[in-house]
């Protein structure tokens, strides 16, 4: 008979010592995988990081805490709301994204979809590869799981309530972090309320190369975590989160800086003065100034059944996010709107037995989106003396506007609906080997009110043999089929991409053939696992995997007509299945660990290509190494560590990308003061230096500069 633990058990957990502590996290339930037994953590490549870990970087963003991981990058640049998770080539809406359980499905060009700051979260985990057999749709990379911090995050020994208040700064960006929480728990009953805000200016680069203009940010909000442990075997959950995000900057925030159609005519006019060439395809480039507010709201309520009982561990969750952005150009004054809600209901139930266990459930959820593109006529050069033009070939009294707030997109107002089932199990073959099929079925329907509907079904295998001779050592084969459906954007948009009023006038056209991209990776793993090898206490851990994911029908957006007269210029675009891609990547990492100091390494390398031209994709990370350690001064009082990360030239390239991405290398320090006894023991104080040797430098594909050194500093005090 197992034994079984009711949810409070495991909450109660973070209130041990910090070694005990850390044996029963490997107990505790993986929520990126859905799974809820001890296979979920042998079988799968799972990187997590745990409050302490996120409180010594303290990252301005999900990406950022991430990152340090093997074959895990940030895309999107510098720009924290825009900043996404790449997952072994994949990013966007080929990760799956889940906060305390739930799907976040929200989705905008040029945006980034985490708008929780680092420092409201418990744990963050990510799953590396596939997993739509859990998951469904999108989940191509690999997932992304949050939690959100609860009351026993929080809570020391014999306490029962508490208040948190935490103030940070970070010279890069000047960026001030305040949080304040209050929180309790009784044998029934646990609550947890906090709120923030975070202000930032722009962002100091490396060396000389000055700011990166337009890159502050306003964060605030506030989240409530309640919870109702009605017996042992019922418990009931509620999370409630909020946040506004603010921020003057490109419309496209991957952009360095706005480069607006008269900057585009600027640069027309001046070539034609020098004799030189036109490339009108940079118009396409064009990104404005534009005055941006997120609001994003999650709700859920999570029910567990536990009994004693080998047939039944379940758990349903309802739940609904609304994400609302809006935007004003700071040119043409057009606003914007895009507003995107989901709900649905996720339900789980597992039955472990002594030789197999089965996870199986069911869920659905439906995606709203609908947007506003304000077409703003009046910028058409009324009234003005469109007879005389300027140097640059632009009427006299239409440099302003140039005709542009006219050719929008126009808006749609679409809704998907997606249902699933599955079921994962764990078959024990013999003492040494379990296999683990996974199936799951998927139907998705799409609509639009002004357009037609479309749907479709798929199924999402997987499979996985483990190999453990030893305590010491284990080894995975698997394969994995994952699927994304084409976004609502993709699907949906139409109208005009962008315009100037005369020849310079781009459309969309939808693609009612747009099939889902489709993902077969195969992957192996090795892993080795001492305990008390060389010292009592100490443990070493090495990992080690390959893998292979081929992706079929990647969807773009590609120019499929272009002007008659000027040929360079884009008239027709189109979102179309265009790549057969091949990613493959080896990931290692090892960790030596005592009660008073670890050492760390990790090495992360991936490659890319079109299986049909053989030319490289893009958004593939360089080549990276990490090696770090840590060190105890004073026991359960004073730490401090180090990081060097060294970054390989990223030479395998499309061939239309000009731009080079060198090699470089980060030193980064941390030192954290957390007396667990004593006067002191409700303080802790976090320092940490990022980029200490000033680094002027961009990753592989960013489109902006990182930053320069950055010190920060936090101090948090319970009571």
């Amino acid at each position: 008979m197992k034994l079984k633990r009711s949810p409070i058990y495991f909450a109660l957990c973070s209130l041990l010592p910090s070694v005990g502590g850390a044996e029963m996290l490997e107990e505790i339930e993986v929520s990126a995988l859905r799974d809820p037994t001890e296979y979920a953590q042998t079988q799968n490549k799972i990187e997590r990081l745990d409050r302490n870990q996120l409180e010594e970087t303290q990252a301005t963003s999900v990406a950022q805490a991430i990152s340090s991981k093997p074959n895990i990058s940030i895309s999107g640049g510098s720009r924290p709301l825009a900043q996404k998770v790449n997952i072994r080539g994949l990013s966007g809406t080929r990760v799956v994204q889940v906060i305390d359980g739930v799907r976040q499905n929200f989705n905008l060009e040029h945006r980034g979809s985490y708008f929780l700051p680092p420092s409201t979260l418990g744990q963050i985990e990510v799953v590396k590869g596939p997993s739509s057999a859990l998951w469904g749709s999108g989940a191509l990379g690999g997932v992304m799981a949050m939690r959100t911090l609860n009351a026993f995050d929080l809570l020391k020994n014999n306490e029962h309530w508490g208040v948190l208040v935490k103030q940070g700064y970070q010279s890069a960006s000047s960026l001030s972090e305040t949080q304040v929480a209050a929180y309790g728990a009784n044998e029934k009953f646990d609550v947890l309320v906090q709120g923030f805000r975070n202000k930032s200016n722009n962002l100091r680069l490396g060396e000389s190369l000055g700011e990166l203009p337009y890159s502050g940010l306003t964060q605030q909000g506030g989240l409530l975590k309640a919870g109702w442990q009605i017996n042992e075997t019922n418990r009931l959950e509620l999370n409630f989160r909020h946040t506004v995000n603010k921020q003057l900057a490109p419309a496209n925030n991957e952009m360095a800086e706005p480069y607006t159609p008269i900057d585009f005519f600027d640069y027309v006019k001046k070539s034609r003065d020098t004799g030189g060439k036109v490339d009108y395809s940079e118009a396409g480039g064009t990104t404005d100034l534009a005055q941006q507010k997120i609001v994003d709201t999650g709700l859920s309520l999570r029910y567990l059944f536990n009994p004693e009982s080998d047939w039944i561990n379940s758990e349903l969750t309802l739940y609904t996010n609304r994400t609302k952005e809006t935007e004003q150009n700071q040119r043409t004054l057009a606003n914007d709107e895009t507003r995107y809600r989901t709900w649905g209901f996720n339900f789980r139930n597992s039955s472990e037995f002594e030789r197999a266990a089965f996870i199986y459930g069911v869920d659905f959820y439906q995606d709203h989106a609908i947007t506003l593109r304000e077409k703003n006529n009046a910028d058409a050069c009324t009234g003005v003396n469109t007879s005389a033009a300027n140097n640059g070939g632009i009427p006299v009294g239409c440099e302003r506007f140039l005709g542009t707030a006219k050719y929008r997109p126009n808006p749609y107002n679409a809704k998907a609906n997606v249902w699933g089932t599955y079921l994962l199990s764990h078959l024990k073959l013999a003492e040494q080997w379990t296999f683990s099929p996974a199936l799951r079925f998927d139907h998705y329907k799409t609509s639009e009110v002004s357009s037609q509907s479309y749907q479709k079904s798929h199924l999402s295998p997987a499979l996985t043999l483990s190999y453990q001779p030893t305590d010491w050592f284990d080894i995975n084969v698997k394969y994995n089929e994952a699927f994304r459906a084409p976004s609502l954007q993709e699907r949906y948009v139409s109208g005009n991409h962008f315009g100037y009023d005369r020849m310079l006038v781009t459309s969309f056209q939808s693609n009612p053939d747009l099939k889902p991209e489709v993902a077969r990776n195969k992957e192996i793993n090795f892993n080795f696992h001492w305990q008390n090898l060389w010292k009592a206490e100490d443990s070493l851990k090495i990992s080690t995997a390959l893998f292979q994911n081929d992706v079929k029908d990647f969807i773009n957006l590609e120019v499929i007509k272009y002007n008659d007269e000027a040929k360079a210029i884009p008239e027709i675009f189109q979102y179309r299945n265009v790549q057969n891609a091949r990613l493959r990547g080896v990931e290692f990492s090892t960790e030596y660990q005592t009660p008073s100091w670890s050492l760390y390494a990790n090495y992360g390398m991936l490659r890319g290509k079109d299986r049909q031209t053989g030319e490289a994709l893009e958004n593939i990370n360089a080549d990276r190494i990490i090696v770090g350690g840590n060190y105890a001064v004073v026991a359960d009082k004073f730490s401090v560590g180090g990081r060097l990360s060294h970054y390989f030239a990223q030479k395998r390239l499309p061939s239309k990308t000009t731009q080079e991405y060198p090699a470089y290398t980060l030193v980064a320090l941390t030192a954290t003061y957390a007396p667990k006894q004593g006067e002191w023991e409700n303080l802790r104080v976090d320092f940490a230096i990022e980029n200490l040797f000033d680094k002027a430098y961009t990753q592989a594909f960013s489109l902006t500069p990182s930053a320069g050194r950055n010190v920060k500093v936090s101090v948090a005090y319970q009571f």
